[in-house]
């Protein structure tokens, strides 16, 4: 198996920014508990409502089977109309340096 890194971010509308951190800080619980989750943080930039997620994954099949969770699909239906642009999804390659 090989580790996944993930970056998400998500821009929320004017007006939407704490309905928009309740609806992503209610999935960190679940998700920590998940059995293939390693790491699971949401932080939020100095922007006013940004938020990022840094996660990591113990394989790419722990991350999908993340996406199925009933926590992963509702947090899906729910957000849209609290965001500016899309939800944001980056698996990142650790870089040389």
């Amino acid at each position: 198996m090989k580790t996944v890194f993930v970056i998400a971010s998500a821009k929320a509308k004017e007006g939407k920014e704490e309905e928009l951190s309740l609806a992503l800080k209610a999935v960190v619980e679940p998700t920590r508990a998940e059995p293939g989750c390693e790491l699971y943080e949401l932080y939020t930039a100095e922007e006013p409502g940004v938020f990022f997620f840094y996660e990591r994954w113990v394989s790419r099949d722990a991350l999908k089977e993340h996406t199925q969770t009933a926590h992963y699909k509702k947090l899906e239906r729910n957000i849209p109309q609290l965001l500016e642009g899309e939800f944001s999804v980056h698996i990142l390659t650790p870089a040389s340096l």
